[in-house]
């Protein structure tokens, strides 16, 4: 049996990034490999390491301003204060749900720097999914996701990476067709994101489902926790902390009759918003059990639209105008005719329209995983 290695984000807390590691490594072992994700640690593990080789491109240490560096101290400030509690029963819960459902490498890797160091007794590398080739990242440099410390002899894949952002900076664009070309069977998770590899290196990428779309609402039942909810409810899950979305739920209230529930962004409060029950202490297969019970979504977040989707949730996607990041959400929304389910932040509110025929989202979705999966295949064995 042929060992697969996964280069990708997960083990962050982030409920979109490990639930798409685990999804890509199940479907992988589905196929009949034995499949590891590779543990690099996450930039706050105590053990971590910051890059002193692969560090974030210029570009990317740009991308944080005063006011960004200064919100994301008071934020985690105010964690300390008023969420100890909650982030220990929320990372007790992230590492139940990796030890009872990835498949992790023995060995850790306390930054990039170190998977260039020691002999990876793999036969095939999968970089990918989420916005692993991302330029902005502040943590490290995208170079190593385009699996450049593989031996030539070993086959390489992307499936469904990102970019993360409309356009390449011009100072990083022959950086990025040196990495292209490292990639023997090259997939991508959005539209632009083909016509970037198009323009900058002049490869053709399929464009493929993020692979927690791969798997079926039946499938992510089989690990999911039902909610102690009785009650219809608006599922919320915000990503970018807009008053507008929280707004938009109590008008759905309204209309629905259904209570307000959301998942919040951090640890500390998000506000003490008058009938909105926030759910501070939830793992991945609590992420999944509300979804799956939830009324109504309202999300922001391209993974909160993949599973209000999946699940077949009446929803709205919410996105801010000028945002690098919505190129994802949009795609997806297009690829699977839900483009009526899109707003912005200061858009009207809908007053009819909320429920949403999905037989021809899934007739969509059921062909564009059917493509997904021949990829991955194909790139498997030949």
């Amino acid at each position: 049996m042929k060992k697969v290695a996964i280069l990708t984000f997960f083990n962050r807390m982030n409920y979109g990034a490990d639930l798409q590691a685990y999804a890509l490594h199940k479907k992988v072992k589905d196929l009949g490999y034995d499949c590891e994700i590779l543990d690099v640690l996450a930039p706050n593990d105590p053990c971590a390491k910051r890059p002193q080789i692969y560090k974030p491109l210029a570009s990317s240490q740009k991308m944080q301003s005063i006011k960004n560096r200064i919100n994301k101290k008071i934020v985690t400030f105010m964690a300390k204060i008023l969420g100890t509690k909650n982030a220990q029963l929320k990372k007790e819960k992230f590492e139940q749900f990796k030890k009872m459902y990835m498949a992790v490498s023995e060995r850790k890797f306390a930054s990039v720097d170190d998977l260039y160091c020691h002999q990876m007794l793999y036969d095939i590398f999968i970089t990918g999914s989420d916005q692993v080739w991302s330029p902005k990242s502040a943590f490290t440099s995208p170079e190593p996701y385009f699996l450049t410390f593989v031996s030539k002899d070993k086959k390489k894949i992307s499936y469904a990476p990102s970019f993360g952002v409309s356009e390449i900076p011009q100072e990083v664009k022959e950086h990025y067709k040196q990495w292209l070309t490292n990639i023997d069977f090259l997939s991508v998770r959005e539209n632009q994101g083909a016509e970037m590899v198009r323009n900058i290196a002049g490869r053709i990428a399929e464009v493929v489902l993020d692979p927690t779309l791969l798997l079926t609402a039946d499938e992510w039942n089989q690990i999911a926790v039902e909610p102690k909810i009785k009650k219809p409810y608006i599922l919320l899950y915000d990503r970018i902390n807009s008053s507008y979305v929280v707004k938009l739920a109590y008008h759905l209230s309204k209309k629905t009759g259904c209570s307000i529930v959301r998942i919040p962004r951090g640890n500390s409060r998000e506000g003490i918003e008058y009938k909105i029950k926030n759910l501070f202490d939830i793992g991945p297969s609590d992420f999944l059990g509300l979804f799956h019970n939830a009324s109504f979504v309202l999300t922001s977040s391209f993974h909160g639209t993949a599973f209000a989707i999946n699940y077949n949730k009446p929803f709205y996607s919410i996105l801010r105008k000028g945002y690098l990041v919505n190129s994802r959400i949009i795609n997806i929304l297009d690829n699977l005719r839900l483009a009526s389910r899109l707003l912005y932040v200061g858009d009207s509110f809908p007053n009819d329209d909320y429920f949403v025929n999905f037989s021809q989202a899934n007739v969509s979705l059921h062909k564009e995983r059917e493509k997904s999966l021949a990829f991955l295949t194909n790139a498997l064995e030949i």
